[in-house]
C-alpha cells in the first residue's frame, strides 16, 4: 500500500518532468518494485502448498506402511528450506519413521531429540515424537534412558489414542526386560484400550502380550492372543517389528483366516 501511495503521490509532491527518464524511474520503479513483490508472495505460497501436499501423501503412505512413497517423496521436501513449523514438524517425524524401518535408530533418536529440543511442531505431535523417542532408545537397547522417559510420560496427560501408543511402548519394555508379571497386569484394561484406538495395529500389541503369557508358561492365553495378533497383521510383519515374538510364532499357529 505504502509503495502505491508513493506512486500516486510523489509526481504531485515535487517538481518531476515526467517525460524525463528521472521522470519515469520514479513512476515506474514504485510499481515494478511492488510487481515483483507480488511474484514473490505467490512463488512462496505456491511452494508452501506443494509441501503441504507433498507431506500429507507422505503421510498417509506412512499410515498405510508404503514405505518406499515415502522414501520417494522426502527428498524432494528436504531439498529446499521448510518455513512452517508444522510442516517442518511433521516432515522430521518422517525421517525419523523411516529410519527406524531401516533399523537406524540412533539417527531415529537423534532427529526426535532435536525436534523436542528445538519445539518444531505443535504440541500433539511433540507428544508422538515422545513416545516414538521412548521406542527408539528401547530399541536401540539404552534401557535406562527409556525407562526413565517412560516413567516422566506416564505422569503426562495425553489423548486416549496417545495412551494406547504408550501402553504399547510400556508393554514391549516389560517383555523386553524380562517383567512379564507387570506385562500381564490389568491386561483386561490395556486390551480395551488397544481394541478401541489402535485398529488393526492392536495386533502388534496382542502379540506383545501373547509373548507375556508364553513366558509365563501359560500357553492357553498365548494361543489365544498370538491368534488376535495373527488376524490383524501378518506374522512377517509382527516379527519385523518385534523380534522378541519368533518364539511364540514358533509355538503357536497364526490365524487361518486374517482379515
Amino acid at each position: 500500500m505504502g509503495l502505491m501511495l508513493a506512486a500516486i503521490l510523489v509526481p504531485f509532491l515535487f517538481t518531476i518532468d515526467l517525460d524525463s527518464f528521472e521522470g519515469r524511474v520514479v513512476i515506474v520503479a514504485p510499481w515494478a518494485l511492488m510487481f515483483v513483490l507480488l511474484l514473490l508472495s505467490w512463488r512462496r505460497a505456491r511452494r508452501h502448498r506443494h509441501v503441504t501436499t507433498a507431506i500429507s501423501a507422505a503421510w498417509d503412505h506412512a499410515q498405510l506402511e508404503d514405505w518406499a512413497a515415502v522414501e520417494a517423496i522426502l527428498p524432494h521436501l528436504v531439498r529446499h528450506p521448510i518455513r512452517s513449523d508444522a510442516d517442518r514438524g511433521r516432515t522430521m517425524v518422517l525421517l525419523a519413521s523411516l529410519a527406524e524401518r531401516k533399523r537406524s535408530y540412533d539417527a531415529a533418536a537423534h532427529i526426535y531429540e532435536r525436534l523436542l529440543r528445538e519445539r518444531i511442531g505443535d504440541a500433539p505431535l511433540l507428544q508422538q515424537a515422545q513416545l516414538a523417542l521412548a521406542s527408539a532408545k528401547l530399541r536401540n537397547e539404552e534401557l535406562t534412558d527409556a525407562v526413565d522417559l517412560l516413567d516422566r510420560l506416564q505422569q503426562i496427560q495425553m489423548p486416549a489414542s496417545l495412551r494406547a501408543v504408550y501402553e504399547v511402548i510400556r508393554l514391549h519394555q516389560q517383555v523386553f526386560m524380562g517383567h512379564y508379571a507387570d506385562a500381564i497386569a490389568n491386561i483386561d484394561d490395556r486390551i480395551a484400550l488397544f481394541r478401541r484406538h489402535l485398529s488393526t495395529r492392536a495386533g502388534f500389541a496382542y502379540a506383545l502380550v501373547a509373548a507375556a503369557f508364553h513366558r509365563l508358561n501359560m500357553p492357553d492365553r498365548a494361543r489365544r492372543y498370538w491368534n488376535d495378533a495373527t488376524m490383524l497383521v501378518t506374522p512377517n510383519k509382527i516379527l519385523e517389528r518385534f523380534e522378541i515374538a519368533r518364539d511364540v510364532s514358533q509355538a503357536y499357529p497364526a490365524a487361518e483366516h486374517p482379515l
